[in-house]
């Protein structure tokens, strides 16, 4: 579990993030941590302001560690928001830590 909260450099009203990690093929426990570091469920946050409100949820989504594809585009409604946290609330199994290849956030400027 852990959070990455990445501040835009302006407002954008974001309609999709997605998250990378290696491919399943180049998992290697020897020369490193596999793809049980890869996240699994996650929670994407927007933060619609800075004077104190709370961040809003702009959705929960798994990242699947065995798709084809290493980047996954979960999409959300689109909100305007200043800044986005990543919040990983599991991973595929690794218990010491997880790994993030990338993390997009996608919009338009707002």
């Amino acid at each position: 579990a852990g959070d990455l909260t990445v501040r835009l450099a302006a407002p954008v009203a974001v309609d999709a993030v997605s998250l990378e990690h290696i491919h399943a093929s180049r998992c290697d426990p020897l020369k490193n941590a596999g793809c049980a570091s890869a996240p699994k469920a996650f929670e994407v946050l927007g933060l619609v302001d800075e004077d104190g409100a709370p961040p809003i949820s702009l959705g929960a989504f798994s990242y699947d560690a065995a798709a084809a594809s290493t980047v996954q585009t979960f999409e959300t409604a689109p909100t305007k928001v200043s800044a986005v946290t990543l919040r990983v609330r599991s991973n595929h199994g690794h218990a010491d830590y997880t790994c993030v290849y990338r993390f997009r956030v996608h919009g338009a400027p707002y």
